[in-house]
């Protein structure tokens, strides 16, 4: 069974609809995701990770085994947080049988690669706990150059990895580890960004072969032998969304889920970087509001209101404009607020990005505040 989700964290997984549109579900068996933290704050430690996969016997819910706990960071891609591992933590789930061990697995990663440098990195774990030799796989994302132990999979009796040049950076990427079962270590897929990827091995006729029972899934590093963790192979970067698969993707269905991955978590829809800043003061009564748009925006819907509420609900009261520059004068004649901005306020305000087939993605609510037109703050106090 899996772990409990409560009633209102499943409706907030449903509003973000990143679970309800992923194009590829058949076979879907875990579906870590950095935004179903919801209840953590930026720097918060991530002890528990819940698996939001839906209808499957698997629960891949990760948690706290003694090994240290990576960080939640707020608003790092595009708006979306990420699970961020700083060299020295990992999290497993319990032990878990495989639904059809014959059908293979697909691993998909929006992660960034290794930034320590170092060779080993790996970023997650499938198949036996133990991982004895060939019986899970550890998805390696070094970003070292120079050197055939790049990027792809570590397998405890032998690795199959892209280097000499190694495509993995620092950067965001799509990543996709596929294995048949019982396949050779030189028949291994791995996609990087759409692209597959030419990989090199030093064992190629050893085989995967995933077990049926005590299997595992595992976050920061790759379960050893003994079903502990490398000390050298904890990796350092973010990690944004896991999905495991008990099946072979076929190249359809990859390719329209890194599609989709990219569209989602790659591409900044949202505005960002206001000006004002939010939560600053401006000492006059007429100003430009400005910010960064989303990427494929063509026009822009800028909410303003004394209301917080208001213009957090995209009530049509606090719609004042709807431009195509990413810029608005407010508090001037024929512009919003045409009698002027009040001293003594606190406005707030969001921009709604609107894409050219009529995609909205909403923004984060800003503020700004005007002080009192009296003295105010006497120094020293009352």
């Amino acid at each position: 069974m899996k772990a409990h989700v409560s009633t209102i964290m499943w409706c907030l997984l449903l509003t973000t609809g990143a679970y309800a549109q992923l194009p590829v579900t058949e076979g879907l068996i875990v579906h870590l995701r950095a935004d179903s933290l919801t209840d953590l704050q930026d720097g918060d430690p991530v002890t528990v990770w819940v698996d939001s996969a839906q209808d499957d016997p698997v629960d891949g819910t990760v948690g706290d085994v003694g090994f240290g706990t990576p960080e939640y960071k707020a608003d790092v891609l595009f708006g979306k947080p990420v699970v961020r591992f700083n060299g020295a933590e990992a999290l497993s789930s319990a032990q878990f049988d495989l639904p059809d061990p014959d059908a293979g697995a697909t691993c998909v990663m929006v992660c960034t690669g290794d930034k320590s440098g170092e060779l080993h990195e790996r970023m997650a774990h499938f198949g036996a706990w133990d991982a004895a030799g060939g019986v899970s796989i550890a998805l390696d994302v070094c970003t070292q150059q120079g050197t055939p132990e790049g990027s792809g999979f570590r397998l405890n009796n032998g690795w199959s990895l892209a280097g000499n040049p190694n495509p993995m950076t620092t950067d965001f990427h799509v990543g996709i580890w596929q294995a048949a079962q019982r396949t050779l270590q030189s028949d291994l897929i791995f996609y990087l960004d759409g692209v597959r990827q030419s990989l090199t091995q030093n064992n190629p006729t050893n085989r995967v072969t995933f077990p049926k029972e005590g299997n595992v899934v595992a976050v920061g590093n790759g379960h050893n032998p003994g079903g502990g963790f490398y000390s050298g192979d904890y990796v350092t970067g973010d990690l944004a969304v896991f999905l495991v698969y008990n099946r072979v993707l076929s190249e359809t269905e990859i390719a329209t889920l890194t599609d989709y991955l990219h569209q989602e978590y790659l591409v900044r829809r949202r505005a960002v970087n206001p000006e004002p800043p939010s939560d600053s003061q401006i000492g006059v009564t007429f100003t430009t509001l400005r910010w960064e748009p989303g990427n494929e925006a063509t026009s822009h819907r800028l909410y303003l209101s004394t209301n917080e509420a208001d213009v957090a609900a995209g009530a049509e009261a606090a719609l004042v404009a709807t431009t195509t520059e990413a810029a608005q004068v407010i508090g001037a004649p024929g512009m919003p607020v045409p009698e002027g901005l009040v001293p003594g306020t606190t406005y707030y305000w969001r921009v709604d990005e609107v894409a050219a087939d009529g995609a909205v993605t909403p923004g984060a609510v800003w503020s700004f505040g005007l002080p009192p037109a009296t003295a105010y703050a006497p120094l020293p106090g009352d």
